[in-house]
């Protein structure tokens, strides 16, 4: 199994504040004094302030793989270590979590708003206008979708809300239920 192609695995660029978030969500715990060290370096190199810089890093955000590693390039996007058997392992069009139309979280996504919002103490943010309905999606943690015309991007492209919504249950299934139950 390949992590650059699990929709676990993910390729960003975050603060040290972000870092700690993600660390904590992926594996929990502190970060490693390394990391640190890494970001007050760059604020030197840079000459930002510590809370500005901002470094790519590339992980496994169900923990599988228990370390975030910095990303030498754009194009350094590829697992580390080859995981056998992954138990999270997950490709993006894999259909095993469905959005039945009409379900609640459906009625909750078509409740139009231009801006953030939260049902059920989940935010949720604009996604793909379809159908003539300005649709809303729930954020993936705290990372909004990237929306265009006609496709949405979180590390994965998305050609429907369903489609998305579909990836973001099989993250988030508690959240998933929770929002689906009437």
């Amino acid at each position: 199994m390949q992590c650059q192609k699990c929709s676990n695995w993910k390729c960003e660029s975050m603060s040290y504040a972000e870092l700690e978030e993600n660390w904590e969500l992926a594996i929990g715990g502190i970060v490693t004094p390394g990391h640190r060290r890494r970001f007050k370096k760059e604020t030197v190199n840079r000459g930002l302030a510590f809370e500005d810089v901002r470094l790519s890093y590339k992980y496994c955000s169900k923990g599988i793989l228990t370390r975030f590693y910095i990303m030498k390039s754009d194009k350094d996007t590829k697992g580390t270590v080859p995981i056998k058997n992954c138990r999270e392992y997950r490709i993006g069009s894999e259909a095993d979590v469905s959005v039945e139309v009409p379900s609640p979280l459906w009625t909750a996504c078509t409740i139009e708003s231009h801006g953030p919002s939260r049902v059920k103490g989940i935010s949720f943010t604009p996604g793909l206008y379809e159908r003539g309905i300005y649709f809303r999606v729930p954020m993936c943690g705290e990372i909004k979708p990237k929306v265009s015309k006609q496709k949405m991007t979180v590390t994965l492209s998305f050609d429907s809300n369903e489609e998305y919504l579909r990836w973001w249950g099989r993250l988030y299934p508690e959240e998933f239920r929770k929002l689906n139950a009437s």
